[in-house]
């Protein structure tokens, strides 16, 4: 019963690792957070916003997460 609670810890530990690590955070601390208090790790995960990279911006409007080259922001369809 107890190994079975282990590997169940083990599996639900991968869900908010795996949503940070999509949006630019470390998978392996999130994994350890996600084991040890998923019921935070969670909503936590789903709530943070995408590290913005070289690549990217916020749009100045809705402040999405924008590619730098573009002209019109995707999301609120706004010249930049």
């Amino acid at each position: 019963m107890v190994g079975a609670m282990c590997v169940m810890y083990l599996i639900l530990g991968l869900i908010p690792a795996g949503i940070a690590k999509v949006k630019g955070y470390s998978f392996a601390q999130w994994y350890i957070y996600g084991i040890l208090l998923f019921v935070f790790a969670l909503p936590h995960a789903l709530f943070i916003r995408r590290i913005v990279g070289k690549d990217l911006k916020n749009c100045p409007l809705c402040k999405s997460v924008i590619d730098v080259n573009a002209t019109v922001c995707p999301c609120c369809t706004r010249d930049i």
